[in-house]
């Protein structure tokens, strides 16, 4: 009966208290089918000698879960795994009254790229867990976040008996540990981003469809000359909208080029050498009439940059930005943007880790790649091109 127990530990620092992770671990193998109906669970001594906690805190944990009706204790004969099946001519009411007593929430993490204390100041984060939020009951599950990358992504989830992760755009270099992470069964969820390949169900934006609207939306305007300012290079959600650019442009047979296209060195803003490169550029005579900014700072710094050098937009020149936080929506002038469905992202990949929980999915082969619709919003930034 020790099956089960001798690969868990509970972390003595993590954000639940000993006692409910003991009950989750406990709760789990039951769930799993480690421990079955009728099946006399180990002592208390050999439950803390192998989770590495007090014999007190093991106790505490058990009659919780026989207050809730998963286990039975029997005077001098141990604590067994209730066996509802052995209830012969009980009530609905009576097996409605005696499972599940009182629910425990659930605990999903939400894994995060950079600091939590930093996720206040980010409203593409701020979006995506206020929808979570929202989909689940706070009586069901309860969210807490975790600053993991992917190098210490299997590391933690061993040690972690939350009921399953959703991961907040990860980066390329994570993607070697989602790999792994999948290898180990865990019940995780990625969000704002998708590789081909990565055996884990992803929810994300169209990123490329978002792109060719913006230069279909230039384009009816009467823009022939666009140019292209990202950040970021290496990440997929950058490489799609870059590739989705140059597939509207080669659609509508419009001119590409390469040094129209400029790397802004950082995605909150742009950086010195790109920023002299692009005043040059707009100060030329041969220059773009429009550009798509991938990023909704490197939209702000563009606009400020144009006012800077006494170009007019929209008049001089349009811009459309990607994403929508308050920065663009208020800038002077509004700017263009296409948003991306970060409600419907975060909703959506609660849904899919409640699934993946309520099956007892542990491993997909072949997981969904969930890509949603971005909407243009036009604003005050873009207008025809200058006669």
């Amino acid at each position: 009966m020790m099956v089960g127990l001798k690969a868990v530990r509970v972390v003595r620092d993590g954000p639940l208290p000993r006692h409910l992770q003991v009950k989750q671990i406990l709760r789990d193998l039951v769930q799993r089918g480690v421990w079955k109906a009728g099946d006399r669970i180990p002592a208390e001594t050999e439950i803390a000698s192998s989770l590495g906690v007090s014999k007190m805190t093991v106790n505490k944990a058990i009659l919780a879960l026989v207050e809730e009706g998963l286990f039975v204790r029997e005077v001098g004969r141990g604590t067994f795994v209730k066996d509802f099946t052995a209830g012969g001519g009980r009530t609905r009411r009576e097996r409605t009254l005696e499972w599940p007593r009182r629910r425990t929430p659930l605990v999903y993490h939400v894994i995060t790229v950079g600091p939590t204390e930093m996720v206040a100041d980010n409203e593409y984060l701020c979006a995506l867990l206020l929808a979570m939020r929202c989909q689940v009951s706070p009586l069901e599950v309860t969210l807490t976040l975790q600053h993991v990358r992917g190098g210490d992504y299997v590391r933690f989830w061993r040690s972690d008996h939350s009921a399953g992760w959703i991961l907040v755009a990860p980066r390329q270099e994570d993607v070697e540990g989602l790999h792994a992470l999948a290898a180990e069964g865990a019940r995780a969820v990625v969000v704002g981003a998708s590789w081909q390949g990565v055996p884990l169900p992803c929810v994300d934006s169209n990123n490329r469809e978002g792109a060719e609207m913006a230069v279909d939306h230039l384009f009816r305007l009467g823009h022939r000359k666009i140019g292209l300012i990202y950040a970021e290079p290496n990440a997929i959600n950058t490489q799609d909208r870059i590739l989705g650019f140059q597939a509207a442009l080669q659609a509508k047979v419009l001119p590409f080029r390469p040094d129209w296209m400029l790397d802004a060195g950082t995605a909150e803003g742009i950086a010195e050498p790109t920023y002299t490169r692009l005043r040059e550029l707009l100060k030329g005579s041969t220059r773009p009439t429009a550009f798509l900014a991938a990023g909704p700072f490197l939209a702000r710094t563009l606009l400020e940059l144009a006012q800077e050098e006494g170009i007019k937009v929209p008049e001089q020149l349009s811009i459309v930005g990607f994403d929508d936080p308050t920065a663009v929506a208020h800038a002077v002038p509004k700017l263009t943007t296409v948003k991306q469905p970060l409600e419907v992202m975060g909703r959506e990949a609660i849904k899919k880790l409640q699934e993946m929980h309520e099956r007892g999915v542990m491993k997909l082969s072949d997981p969904d790649r969930i890509f949603l619709p971005c909407t243009l919003i036009a604003r005050e930034s873009t207008a025809p091109p200058p006669q």
